[in-house]
């Protein structure tokens, strides 16, 4: 027991030599309590700072998922306006096809008018009359034109 007596009393005055060799050193310790201090206020500022920005991070990705979720909807409306009209312009390419028909039957039936009246007034350039001259000949009756009836006129005429 004399030993650890004398042991724990070197141990004591260890102690205390060691604490009046640094007197000053309650100094640093404050300093350090103070820099801990310090810290971690920096430490808790830089944790809210990114706490907020993964706070602000989040209601932007709230917000673009709503967008996203109008978008999908408007999309899914498109989808359905472009099958209706998908429908209607098949039936409108059906009348187009039979307007196109009747263009190109017009296109014809212009053409057909168009010698119809050159023919027309061919006609109305000749006459009939009789092969034969003769008033009562049963002959068959044909064409010519107005200048060649008045060269036969004048013909019969001399």
């Amino acid at each position: 027991m004399a030993a650890q007596k004398s042991a724990s009393s070197v141990n004591g005055v260890l102690a205390v030599s060691h604490i009046q060799n640094f007197p000053s050193r309650t100094a640093p310790v404050v300093n350090d309590c103070i820099a801990l201090q310090t810290l971690e206020d920096v430490i808790r500022a830089d944790t809210e700072a990114t706490v907020g920005d993964l706070d602000l991070l989040s209601r932007i990705n709230l917000h673009a998922t709503e967008r996203y979720k109008a978008i999908s909807d408007a999309a899914v409306g498109l989808e359905t306006d472009s099958e209706y009209l998908g429908q209607k312009y098949a039936e409108i390419e059906k009348y187009k096809q039979q307007v196109d028909n009747l263009d190109e039957r017009v296109g014809d039936l212009e053409a057909i008018v168009k010698e119809l009246e050159e023919w027309t007034g061919e006609l109305g350039m000749l006459r009939l009359i009789p092969s034969c001259f003769h008033p009562l000949c049963l002959c068959d009756h044909i064409l010519i034109s107005r200048a060649e009836i008045k060269v036969r006129r004048l013909s019969r005429r001399n």
